[in-house]
């Protein structure tokens, strides 16, 4: 299946990164660098002005769902959510996602459709 990677671009940078001819290259390292310990790596992705005019979040293999919250001009991992094969648009399926975020923090919750 492959492996998919979360990016938040930063909207304000967009000029900058449709004139840097080398862009692409540097958005490439940055990915390859995503699983190295933070102290080894770069996330940031420079374009013009703007040291941090794409970020790399995270990788993960293309079978898992991961929950990744942004805003901010960043984006923070929350985990595993589940797998490509969660139905999200059943209850049943919101449902398991939502168990397994919170299983990610240790925590355990019920959950039941509020009437």
């Amino acid at each position: 299946m492959g492996y998919n990677t979360t990016v938040v671009v930063l909207n304000d940078a967009l000029s900058f990164v449709e004139e840097d001819p080398d862009f692409g290259k540097k958005l490439v390292a940055a990915i390859h660098g995503a699983g190295l310990p933070a102290t080894y790596r770069s996330r940031d992705v420079s374009a013009g002005n703007h040291c941090n005019a794409a970020t790399v979040v995270e990788t993960h293999h293309a079978g898992t769902l991961q929950a990744v919250l942004v805003g901010g001009n960043c984006g923070i991992d929350l985990g595993c959510a589940g797998h490509y094969n969660l139905d999200l648009e059943t209850f049943d399926g919101k449902k398991q996602l939502l168990k397994q975020l919170a299983a990610n923090l240790g925590v355990k919750i019920s959950v039941g459709k509020i009437s």
